[in-house]
This record gives C-alpha cells, sequence and structure tokens, in this order.
C-alpha cells in the first residue's frame, strides 16, 4: 500500500513539472503591422521611416500603381511599411518623404507607437509638418511686413523750399554738408523714399525698419534694413544696416 502511495506521488510531481516546464518555454511571438504612404518614385522623392530605440524592425515596399495610359510618363504608387514589435514598450516612427540630395523634407510625419507584452504593435495617429512653399513664404513675408507698420505722422521741415509738410513714419533730413538739410528722407509702409519736392519721390529701398540718427552731429542717416530687404538705389547720405 505505501508503495502505491508513493508511486502516485512521483507521479504527479513529474507531470507537474512538466506543466511548468511547458509553460515557462512558452515564446512571445511578433505580429507585424502596417501602414501605407502615398508617393512618387519618379520625381526622387521616396519615404524613409526610422525608430531610434530599437522597438521595432522596419521594413519598407513599394509598389508603383497601374498606368491608365500608356503615354504617361511618371506614375505615383504606394509604399507599406512593415513593423515588427521587438520589445514591450513606447516609442515614435518617423517617417520622411524628400530627395537624397536635398536637406529638407517635402513632409515628416510622426506616429505614436505602443508595443504590448505580446508584442502587438499599435500605431497612434500622426502628427505632420510640411516644407513651406514659396507662395506660403511670399504670403508669410507679407505679412510680416504688414504687422511691422506704424501710424503715420506729421512732420514740418523749413528750407530752402520753403515749409514742406510729410506725413509718414518717420521722416529726416541729411545733416553735416551744405545744402544737405533740403535733402528729406522719410520712411512709409516699411519702405525708404527720397522726398522729391514737388516732385516724383524716389523708392530708396524696401524692407525697412527704421531710420534715425546715430548722433546729434551725425553726418549720415542710419537705415536698419530686414531680413527681406531690397535696394533700390544707393545713396550717400545713408548708411545701411541690416
Amino acid at each position: 500500500m505505501k508503495k502505491i502511495i508513493i508511486y502516485s506521488f512521483i507521479l504527479l510531481s513529474l507531470t507537474g513539472c512538466n506543466k511548468i516546464t511547458k509553460e515557462n518555454n512558452t515564446k512571445k511571438e511578433s505580429q507585424n503591422t502596417t501602414i501605407t504612404l502615398e508617393g512618387n518614385e519618379t520625381t526622387g522623392y521616396t519615404w524613409n521611416c526610422t525608430e531610434k530605440n530599437h522597438y521595432l524592425k522596419i521594413k519598407s515596399t513599394y509598389q508603383e500603381d497601374k498606368k491608365t495610359d500608356e503615354n504617361m510618363t511618371g506614375v505615383g504608387g504606394k509604399y507599406t511599411i512593415t513593423l515588427t514589435g521587438l520589445k514591450e514598450g513606447k516609442t515614435k516612427l518617423t517617417c520622411q518623404y524628400k530627395r537624397d540630395w536635398e536637406e529638407e523634407a517635402e513632409e515628416i510625419r510622426t506616429y505614436p507607437i505602443k508595443i504590448d507584452n505580446t508584442l502587438k504593435v499599435t500605431v497612434g495617429k500622426y502628427s505632420s509638418t510640411k516644407k513651406e512653399s514659396k507662395t506660403d513664404a511670399e504670403n508669410n513675408t507679407q505679412k510680416e511686413n504688414t504687422t511691422t507698420k506704424k501710424e503715420l505722422k506729421t512732420f514740418t521741415f523749413d528750407n530752402a523750399y520753403g515749409t514742406e509738410t510729410i506725413e509718414a513714419e518717420e521722416a529726416l533730413t541729411a545733416t553735416g554738408t551744405a545744402g544737405a538739410s533740403n535733402t528729406i528722407f522719410y520712411l512709409k509702409d516699411n519702405k525708404l523714399y527720397l522726398y522729391g519736392h514737388g516732385e516724383e519721390d524716389e523708392l530708396l529701398a524696401d524692407g525697412v525698419e527704421k531710420i534715425y540718427y546715430k548722433t546729434a552731429q551725425a553726418e549720415q542717416i542710419t537705415v536698419v534694413l530686414n531680413k527681406n530687404s531690397t535696394m533700390s538705389k544707393e545713396n550717400s547720405y545713408l548708411e545701411y544696416e541690416k
């Protein structure tokens, strides 16, 4: 009877050990997740996706769309980005759409990534930044110049031409040279003009922030230009700064 009990105990123990060993040897199997990006390799642009923290294995394939017209010179396609989880955690996937020979990307998409304890990859909604187009840059420049406009003030000058009144953001006469006090410069809408004394005023520069005397006895007027400035004509009474 005792022998039977002992054998039964040994049998149960071995069965239990085998069960534990089997459970401990169970391996996590990665589950692939894909994202699709539209592109066009005929333009030289390609999508390149990277992840810095080594949570993912990344594979990219490109499939060109079928031509609807045999005379078409360029056809777009789709990139399939396959993501395989390597370890549990959170990270970010960065995808850049750019040409190899250009420093700035046309578009950058950033995806939040979560990998659970089964190595399942979950991709969140991406955020995107795009390169500023030439039109947008021009509009922003125009907006910048508009926002720096100042209220017009009234300036009165007594000179060889009599008493003259100018409405401008700022107006100054050149000093230190015979007859220079008759030379009036004024700033309006970020543009610098030479006053014409009854004739057409002459545009000297666009994109001007301000004009001022460095000292009370200055022989020249200092003109401060912004980064988008353009020069129309030099003038010996003026000193330019950027």
